[in-house]
């Protein structure tokens, strides 16, 4: 289950990558002198073309990885019959960043 779940993130990861890549992109495109002679217009149209470009091109692939890790656990709750839940209180028990809290 955790592959799924890892798969899933390393997914929705990417195409949140490539949408910052598109907001910095937009963002980038900012004329100074238009920005500071409306500024409420010049966000206000990259807003909006920030929203089309999620909406026609990321929408539906980010709900469809929701989807598909929908189907995906079903599939392996019905092969088990049981999701094993670790017992553990320890929030710490799986970070790999090194910053285990000592008892």
């Amino acid at each position: 289950m955790d592959k799924i779940i890892n798969a899933h993130i390393d997914k929705m990861e990417e195409l949140e990558r490539q949408i910052d890549v598109i907001i910095d992109r937009e963002i980038g495109q900012i004329k100074i002198d238009k920005i500071v002679s409306n500024p409420q217009e010049v966000l206000a149209k990259i807003t909006e073309n920030i929203k089309e470009i999620f909406f026609d091109k990321y929408a539906n692939e980010a709900v469809e990885l929701g989807f598909d890790l929908g189907r995906l656990v079903k599939k392996k709750i019905e092969q088990d019959k049981t999701i094993k839940i670790d017992k553990s209180k320890d929030p710490n028990l799986n970070d790999n960043s090194g910053n285990k809290k000592q008892d």
